[in-house]
């Protein structure tokens, strides 16, 4: 059953192969062939050489014999040679192609499954697994290139054990009874099990031991990583531990780990080694019997002396070759199961993404979309975090969701842009379920600027544009509606500069509020139906913000924008208010009527007000009425 599943293990990676980079196949095999042929013809020169000189008389024939099989040996090592080259090339191609399916689904899946717990440790069992046991490359390295090289080793070796098995002598009838009776083909049949029992059983002792030893290393991984990638490699966190005096304190905990990790590792490499030493022993041991066997058959007069070296070497081949593959097949279980895995998390299914219908292209943005009765609650989370929303979006309205923290606002977002999916209740887009849409075109009507933005280590314009064939135009304009056009002048490069120094020296770093202020622009350079904004201007000083708020005709034209803000003066720039609170929707109204209004708004909106002049609440005050009068 075992064998079935392994089989079965076997077939689905080198199909997968194939599908990948199919020359990766031919050539691993191609050079394994090679490399297996090669040793027998020097084993069949060198015996034929020993039995013409053993002859005397040959000197002629000898001649003849190495000048044919002399070259053909040169001819078939370049031969070899090449073709592993070529390999060598499919191999590298197909570890790129790996890649790159991985990098594919990173960057496809949907959100929810994105942030799956099961979907990042699968991931990152994978990666584990790649740095310790290897990649479908050393698939073919190491199991492909074993069972190839017992096939070649059975028909070529196989021939001539036979034929040495069934050669007869007549001298010294005493060994000839022995080497012509049944007794020698069981000796012959003990020699050549042995090593691959052996080899299984080492094999298997060495897999469980580095098996274990990775388990554990994986763990001790995870904490050597966070140190290594969230808290050293971190400029913004350098600062805590500089004031806080943690440095040392962390230095003792990574090395600790590091300790850790090479003290699993040391005891289990010294304890695989001891297992692993069992096999090559193993094989010396049986090819020394083989030699044995064989000269008894030399001396009943069955072959000639230079036979014998034929003979021993194509068993020592197929011994080793059967060592090998039981040897391979029991340590590279790890690896096999690894690459399944790998192909199982590419192929991994995405609920979330499984709509198809495709969005409808349209000019005048006349997109509708309306919650309905949608409820959310987050994985292991006890209370909902939204409760039947029923909330229809106007075509070109600008809408604020306001509220305390915690109240759902964000949560509302995540469920319109399909970052997650409602426990109940459905949201529609022109009164289709906008879970059949496609989830990337569906995606591509949202320009957002999140509170938690994220710009890259590439230039301001393919930060904007986040295209490679950018509008250098368009991105100028952006810039400019955003207020960030001049200080992006002055940097070294103008917009083609790249930000922060971790891929390119000449790049330069800008403060949190323009790094917002270039989110903004990204967004505006979309061009999408909806603009989201998430505290747009949390990082922004008083003169940044209103700067932003005078452009925010041309930031967001004739879209339908959803603006979210914990400053409550912002929001008299919306056309209507929802208020959030504990996942209800509680009021939903203009600005003037909800500040003239008992209620949570109004709480809210004095509760800031108190940081004001009188003289600042009122022209708020004056302000709203104008707007919404």
């Amino acid at each position: 059953m075992n064998n079935k599943h392994n089989d079965h293990q076997y077939g689905q990676i080198l199909k997968f192969i194939y599908h990948l980079e199919p020359q990766a196949i031919w050539f691993s095999l191609s050079a394994t062939i090679g490399q297996t042929l090669t040793p027998y013809l020097s084993l069949i020169l060198l015996g034929l050489i020993i039995n013409a000189v053993a002859a005397y008389n040959q000197s002629t024939n000898l001649v003849a014999l190495i000048s044919i099989i002399i070259p053909v040996i040169i001819v078939m090592e370049i031969a070899v040679a090449y073709i592993d080259h070529r390999k060598r090339v499919a191999q590298l191609s197909l570890n790129n192609q790996v890649a790159r399916q991985i990098n594919q689904k990173w960057t496809s899946v949907s959100n929810s499954l994105f942030n799956d717990p099961s979907f990042r440790s699968r991931n990152a069992e994978i990666d584990e697994g790649f740095a310790y046991e290897g990649t479908f490359s050393s698939f073919l390295t190491a199991n492909f290139a074993a069972i190839i090289n017992l096939i070649v080793a059975l028909l070529v070796a196989g021939a001539g054990i036979i034929s040495a098995l069934i050669s007869k002598g007549d001298r010294q009838p005493e060994l000839a009874r022995i080497a012509n009776g049944p007794a020698f083909v069981l000796l012959m049949l003990i020699l050549l099990i042995i090593p691959g029992v052996v080899a299984q059983y080492s094999g298997h002792k060495s897999s469980a031991i580095h098996n274990e030893a990775v388990s554990i290393s994986v763990q001790i991984n995870k904490v050597i990583n966070y140190f290594m990638n969230h808290v050293f490699n971190e400029p913004h966190v350098s600062k805590t531990i500089r004031l806080y005096d943690q440095g040392q304190f962390l230095k003792r905990r990574m090395d600790s780990a590091n300790t850790d990790n090479f003290d699993v590792n040391r005891k289990a490499n010294f304890k695989a080694s001891l297992y692993g030493g069992l096999t090559p022993a193993v094989i010396a041991l049986t090819t020394a019997g083989a030699y044995l066997l064989l000269i008894v058959k030399y001396l009943t007069g069955a072959i000639p002396i230079g036979t014998i070296v034929i003979y021993a070497g194509f068993i020592t081949q197929l011994i080793s070759a059967v060592a090998n593959l039981t040897n391979q097949m029991a340590s590279t279980t790890v690896l096999t199961q690894i690459l399944v895995k790998c192909i199982g998390f590419i192929n991994m299914a995405d609920p979330a993404a499984s709509g198809t219908l495709p969005i409808e292209k349209r000019r005048d943005n006349k997109y509708q979309l309306e919650f309905h009765d949608v409820s959310f609650k987050y994985p292991g989370a006890k209370e909902f975090a939204l409760a039947h929303i029923n909330l229809k979006f106007a075509i070109g309205q600008r809408l604020a969701l306001v509220g305390p923290n915690g109240s759902g606002k964000t949560t509302l977002i995540r469920l319109l842009t399909r970052l997650d999916k409602p426990t109940s209740g459905t949201i529609t887009l022109n009164g289709i379920d906008i879970q059949k849409y496609n989830l990337h075109e569906y995606q591509q009507i949202f320009a957002a600027v999140f509170q938690d933005f994220k710009l890259f280590a590439l230039s301001v314009l393919t930060n904007v544009a986040a295209d490679d064939h950018p509008d250098r135009a368009r991105v100028q304009t952006a810039l400019k509606i955003a207020g960030v056009a001049a200080r992006i002048s002055r940097m070294n490069q103008g917009i083609d500069t790249p930000l922060t120094r971790e891929l390119n020296k000449n790049g330069e770093d800008v403060s949190g509020g323009e790094a917002q202020k270039i989110a903004i622009a990204r967004a505006w350079y979309k061009d999408a139906p909806f603009i989201i904004l998430d505290e747009p201007t949390a990082a922004l000083d008083p003169i940044s913000e209103y700067e932003i708020y005078q452009h925010l005709d041309d930031l967001i034209a004739d879209k339908t924008a959803i603006y979210i803000s914990h400053r409550m003066s912002s929001t008299r720039f919306a056309q209507r208010i929802i208020v959030l609170n504990q996942g209800h929707i509680v009021k939903d109204g203009t600005h003037h009527e909800l500040v003239n209004a008992d209620g949570l708004y109004r709480d809210l909106f004095n509760a800031q007000a108190q940081y004001y002049t009188d003289e600042r609440i009122a022209k708020e005050r004056q302000n709203a009425d104008v707007l919404y009068s």
